[in-house]
């Protein structure tokens, strides 16, 4: 089974030896196409040439990354190499075979045997902890072992295909090898994904890259584009799951978002942002009342020792019982009863950790005065109106509640689906 991996890079010294080393002990060829970088990458890259990296091809960079003229390169390739499968990679990632199925040629061969010709692959998303915050030297794999199973939809990582005419990357920006008669094998492979290694390296390789706009306007790099270094965040090592192998990853319950992508983890959470509508020239005596409401808010919001009392805070911020049934799932005449209550009693755990997830994002919000960069590429939508077609603008205008009410208002369309009660977790 000739298996060949298309693997763009740009700035990658971090992974790259790392991958290629892997990828040839999987049985893979790999074809590098790089971005134009700057670190050393390509010199690193050289020294695998003659083992089974094919070729190092130059990618010409104008300064902006243009993902969608890297992924038709990947395409052409794919109609040109002489492979029986393609794999489309990153350098941060780490495709495995299915436990117990040998090599991942191995396993793709078992694959074509059976008459399928595509593979979705399962995301094991690694990343830094407070505890634990930098493993940005040549021995992350073996100190790096907090991670999340990551799944935003299913399937969502078709990155494994036999070879035929054809292949559109393209058209789900990446994420799908799509083509006439795909045949999806029913098991999901599992990729190590190292999303960055350090505070530091994040900000390195989402901040201070410069994203083709047409892209961004196109739905295309989502947090990626809009991350600034204020809003990254590290989890807890208890929010997190460890592995000691390859062998023990757990797929349950996997997560929707990023947790870079939310800070509040894996699900997004309803939010009014209830400080009044200010015009570009208050005045001062108004601008004071803004800040002692505001002030007001941190101190109530600060005082709350548990979920019971945290819902009668949010309530005198301004978040509703229907903004609370859609936040936790509850149904509106549970949440109706805990704000009518003077001690109200949330019964099921997951009601209370997302009570608690709400008054988090609230007290951030209050805070920074700000929305953060996950919910601007949410509202990031031309056609909701053409004063919304870039939502941080409102915000720096002051026109809080207009955005806090389409937050609120898109939830609600879809909250049932978004925030069903996990029996699990209950």
């Amino acid at each position: 089974m000739h298996v060949v991996a298309l693997l763009s890079t740009y700035n990658e010294r971090r992974f790259i030896a790392s991958c290629l080393e892997h990828l040839h002990g999987q049985g893979v060829q790999t074809y590098l196409i790089d971005n134009g970088s700057t670190d050393g990458t390509v010199e690193i890259a050289e020294g695998h040439l003659g083992r089974d990296l094919l070729e190092i091809e130059r990618l010409p960079r104008d300064g902006v990354y243009r993902w969608q003229k890297i992924l038709e390169r990947k395409e052409q390739l794919a109609r040109e190499l002489d492979a029986d499968w393609f794999l489309h990679v990153d350098a941060d990632e780490l495709r495995l075979p299915p436990p117990g199925a040998g090599t991942l040629a191995d396993a793709l061969g078992e694959v074509d045997r059976a008459g399928y010709n595509a593979v979705n692959f399962l995301e094991f998303t690694f990343i830094p902890t407070l505890e634990s915050p930098d493993h940005d030297h040549a021995e992350f794999r073996r100190t790096l072992d907090t991670y999340y199973p990551f799944t935003s939809d299913y399937p969502n990582q078709i990155k494994a295909w036999k070879a035929v005419d054809g292949v559109d990357l393209t058209g789900s920006a990446g994420h799908k090898a799509n083509f006439p008669g795909r045949r999806l094998y029913p098991e999901s492979f599992p990729m190590k994904h190292y999303l960055f290694l350090s505070a530091s390296h994040a900000i390195e390789k989402y901040v201070q890259r410069d994203y083709d706009p047409a892209e961004v306007d196109s739905g295309w790099h989502g947090w990626r584009a809009m991350m600034r270094t204020e809003d990254l965040r590290l989890p807890s090592a208890s929010r997190l799951r460890r592995t000691r192998s390859d062998q023990d990853l757990d797929p349950r319950r996997p997560h929707k978002y990023h947790w870079i992508d939310g800070f509040w983890t894996d699900r997004k959470a309803v939010v009014w942002v209830f400080l009044p509508e200010v015009d570009a020239d208050v005045d001062d005596a108004d601008q004071e009342g803004v800040e002692s409401r505001r002030q007001r808010f941190m101190e109530l919001l600060d005082a709350v020792e548990s979920p019971a009392a945290a819902v009668h805070a949010l309530a005198e911020v301004g978040i509703t019982a229907s903004d609370l049934a859609v936040a936790t799932g509850a149904h509106p005449r549970t949440t109706a009863r805990w704000c009518a209550s003077a001690s109200p009693r949330i019964r099921k755990k997951v009601h209370r950790q997302r009570v608690r997830e709400l008054m988090e994002v609230t007290r951030f919000i209050v805070a920074d005065r700000t929305i953060s960069f996950q919910e601007a590429v949410w509202l990031r939508d031309p056609s909701r109106a053409a004063d919304l077609s870039s939502p941080l603008e409102l915000v720096a205008e002051g026109r809080w509640n207009e955005v806090g009410r389409i937050y609120c208002e898109e939830f609600a369309a879809e909250g049932s689906a978004t925030f069903a009660a996990d029996p699990a977790s209950a």
